[in-house]
This record gives structure tokens, sequence and C-alpha cells, in this order.
């Protein structure tokens, strides 16, 4: 799971920060938020949640970071 929540880390840094939406594109991002929420299943109840805002946060906020607006 860490390795899913670097990757969604990179990929918003890449958006935000360095405006890169090739390598920091929202999808890429969607990939990692879907990955995380069906991982979720395998740890504690008490992460449920967290991933449950994330995908939630994701999905209101996307095209996301770095996107033109």
């Amino acid at each position: 799971m860490l390795e899913h929540v670097a990757q969604l880390q990179r990929i918003i840094y890449l958006a935000h920060y360095d405006k890169d939406l090739t390598e920091g594109n929202p999808r890429k991002g969607w990939s990692e938020v879907l990955i995380l929420r069906d991982l979720v299943q395998l740890m504690p109840d008490s992460t449920h949640m967290g991933t449950a805002a994330l995908a939630d946060t994701w999905e209101q906020n996307w095209p996301g970071p770095g996107a033109a607006g």
C-alpha cells in the first residue's frame, strides 16, 4: 500500500509543481486511488475511512492539480 501512496504522491507533485500532465496525468492518479481502495480491504478497519475519503476527494477534485483553469 505504501508504494501506491508514494506513487500517488509523485503523480500529484508532477502535476502540481512541475505542471507535467503526462507523468502527472490525473488518470494515473485514479489508477492509484482505485488500487488503494481495493487493497484497503486487506487492512484493518481503521484504514478504510481514510481510503474512502481519499477516493471521494480525488473524485471531487480531478482532473486535479496542475490542470489548466
